[in-house]
């Protein structure tokens, strides 16, 4: 069988441009000057191969008044001249294209007109046929649609097969029947009265004439009949559509509502357990402030008790020393052994003070001593402050211990309200202050001890060959091969040009790598890597700044094969890696060196400009 699949229009009637699609059994209904006889008369068109166009809109009106120059000029109305208004003018090109299936032999068949506009009365006609589908670009290049000889040059690329131009409408129409199937001649008579059928007309003489072909009566009430009781059961089943649709509905909302009730149960349940979990909260919290309030009134408790103790003590001492003051023996000896306290008190308090000065000495002028030794830069700039303020405040207490020596106990009476006070306050101040700078000298000390055994760890790390690259380049370069591998499933050769090269003498090692600079830290991805590797790169650079590593455009660089000089300081680096070796030719292309015992006075590195003409994708830049 075959099957009509597609019909494309271009420059016919209203259809500028138009592929309409078609399936087994259509339908095709609108409201008047919609269209339909328009695309009816373009398969006529296609299906006769006739140009004439007596045939056109005989589906709409039995007087027809359409032509092919209308339809291709787009004929709008009248106009006040006598003449008429068209849609298009001038030089353009239209189509009229059917596209077939033959499921027999599994094929697609095209056929249909292709027409050269010159003016309204001048135009050039061909009907064509190919094996195969209609194109994609349906016959349009630089959105114009190709004329008659493009089109020929179209078929003679080859892009078809068996195409064919016709000279004549009737060897076209020989052609086309037999590719469908050996339709006869009267096949198109048949089609041309089948469309101008109109219902009002005498059916019977249509079945006679269109159908059975016999000029014997023919019975059709039963025909009749049988449309009747078709018609009836078409709306019966429209009826059942409708109610089948209500009930549809009706079961989509019931189903809606049932959704929305269980989600409604849902939602409360989970309201209600979040209302119960923050109680639950709530009570754990205050039940801790409860067991806070208890302990903290135990001990009040307590200590009122120890102090309603202490209250009894001192009472029940008092009772006793009022009791002891009446008896003048007692008061007497009192006064005896307060004289004889008092004395011993002063030697005793005199030989501590003395004991503190001789003390406070000996730490002042060991202070002093370490401060004179001690490199103030050497410790943060807080730290060096507070030990300016200690140096100060140690001087102003040796000033106010020498006002204390050899003071007599009348004296000591009268100063210890005043300068014992200031000395005491004095030497609080220098406990926190000095407490102070323990604390910041020994953070200082924990840091610089953390600096120390990192240095250590990266001395240990480069005396066993492991060299400590930055957590940037790192990231970066594990980040690249996690990409690699989910995009293309294959493991890739990822390196870091410090970690893929050696350099020989060491004569050279700090002049290269001071010129390298950070460049040693740009990751090495192969040639076809490299948009992806980029891509990678300004994501994490997005996320957080990123200075001291990139991305080598290997792909550029190959393909200017560098090669360094003779005496370039390229050769006095090793690797194995082709990408890294690239990208040191090129990057030393142009340094040199001569072995002089002066080697700094011997390098001539290659200009910024050259250096920098590599595409790195570096945030640097």
């Amino acid at each position: 069988m075959k099957l009509l699949k597609k019909l494309l229009l271009i420059n016919w009637h209203y259809f500028s441009h138009q592929m309409i699609e078609f399936e087994q059994l259509n339908y095709m209904t609108g409201v008047n000057a919609s269209g339909k006889s328009t695309i009816i008369d373009a398969l006529q068109l296609v299906l006769f191969g006739d140009t004439a166009g007596r045939y056109f809109n005989k589906s709409a009106s039995g007087k027809s008044a359409r032509t092919l120059d209308s339809y291709l000029c787009g004929e709008l109305s009248d106009n006040a001249d006598g003449g008429y208004r068209y849609l298009r003018s001038g030089r353009f090109t239209s189509y009229v294209v059917t596209e077939w299936y033959d499921d027999v032999k599994r094929r697609s068949l095209t056929f249909g007109g292709v027409f050269d506009v010159y003016s309204t009365n001048d135009k050039t006609a061909r009907f064509f046929k190919y094996i195969g589908q209609i194109p994609d670009d349906h016959f349009i290049a630089s959105r114009v649609p190709l004329d008659i000889p493009k089109l020929r040059e179209f078929f003679k690329r080859g892009s078809v097969r068996e195409a064919r131009f016709f000279d004549s409408g009737k060897a076209y129409r020989d052609e086309i029947y037999g590719l469908l199937g050996g339709l006869r001649e009267k096949f198109r008579d048949l089609l041309k009265k089948a469309v101008a059928f109109n219902p009002d007309n005498d059916i019977q003489k249509f079945i006679t004439e269109f159908i059975c072909e016999s000029d014997a009566g023919i019975d059709i009430a039963p025909m009749q009949e049988n449309i009747r009781n078709y018609k009836n059961l078409e709306r019966t089943a429209e009826e059942l559509e409708r109610k089948k649709a209500a009930l549809e509905s009706i079961e989509q909302c019931f189903q809606d509502c049932e959704k929305n009730r269980q989600s409604v149960t849902l939602y409360s349940y989970l309201i209600d357990r979040a209302q119960i979990q923050l109680s639950e909260e709530s009570l754990m919290a205050l039940r801790k402030k409860e067991k806070a309030k208890a302990d903290e009134l135990l001990n009040l408790q307590e200590n009122l008790r120890m102090e309603s103790d202490n209250l009894n003590i001192l009472r029940q001492q008092y009772e006793d020393f009022r009791l002891q003051l009446h008896n003048d023996e007692t008061e007497r000896r009192l006064n005896e052994i307060g004289i004889t306290h008092t004395q011993t008190e002063w030697e005793k308090a005199q030989g501590q003070l003395e004991r503190v000065r001789m003390r406070f000495d000996r730490a002042a002028n060991d202070l002093f001593d370490r401060a004179n030794r001690f490199d103030t830069g050497e410790i943060e700039a807080t730290a060096a402050v507070h030990l300016d303020s200690m140096l100060s405040m140690t001087e102003q207490l040796r000033q106010a211990f020498s006002a204390t020596e050899n003071l007599t106990p009348e004296q000591l009476t009268e100063v210890a309200q005043t300068e014992l006070s200031s000395i005491t306050e004095s030497l609080e101040g220098f406990k926190q202050t000095a407490a102070v700078l323990l604390a910041k000298l020994q953070e200082d000390l924990e840091q610089t001890g953390e600096t120390l055994r990192a240095l250590k760890k990266e001395q240990e790390s480069l005396e066993k060959g492991r060299f400590q690259f930055p957590q940037n380049a790192l990231d970066l370069k594990q980040a690249v091969l996690s990409q690699i591998k989910a995009k293309h499933n294959e493991s890739a050769e990822v390196v870091l040009v410090a970690e893929a090269s050696e350099i020989k003498n060491d004569r050279w090692r700090n002049a290269i790598e001071g010129y390298l600079n950070t460049q040693k830290y740009y990751i090495i991805v192969p040639p076809q890597y490299v948009r992806l590797a980029v891509k990678v790169f300004d994501r994490i650079k997005r996320d957080k700044a990123v200075y001291d590593t990139g991305i080598v455009d290997t792909e550029k660089i190959l393909k200017k094969h560098p090669r360094a000089e003779q005496n370039s300081l390229a050769h006095e680096i090793e690797t194995d890696n082709p990408n890294v070796r690239a990208y040191m030719d090129y990057l030393l292309a142009e340094s040199s060196s001569a072995i002089m015992p002066n080697i700094s006075a011997t390098i001539r590195f290659p200009s910024p400009t050259r250096a920098c003409c590599t595409r790195i994708m570096s945030s640097a830049r």
